[in-house]
């Protein structure tokens, strides 16, 4: 009972021998701190990530639109409507290959 009173006075903190009590104290103060801080770090962590995926969902749907859309404006159907009002038509004939011989 005796010890159990010391310990809630905090005796072991005012005797000539508390140096060493008092480097534990310290010591296991800053573990619990560098843990908070770390546990902190990791979660700003995984929001930092889970809104850079976000990002990338967001990205990866516009990538999509964006082709769909230019796969609709290579149509030889939208090329030749988009030109009809210059009177451009598609040719009948296929393309014959000019060679130059020196």
């Amino acid at each position: 009972m005796k010890n159990f009173l010391s310990f809630l006075n905090l005796n072991f903190l005012l005797n000539d021998d508390s140096l060493k009590n008092w480097r534990i104290i310290i010591f296991v103060s800053l573990l619990a701190l560098i843990m908070i801080y770390s546990g902190h770090s990791a979660e700003n962590k995984i929001f930092k990530i889970a809104k850079l995926n976000e990002n990338i969902n967001e990205l990866k749907n516009e990538f999509i639109d964006k082709r769909s859309e230019l796969i609709q404006l290579k149509m030889e159907s939208k090329i030749s409507l988009k030109l009809s009002h210059l009177d451009l038509e598609p040719a009948n004939k296929p393309p014959i290959k000019i060679v130059y011989e020196n």
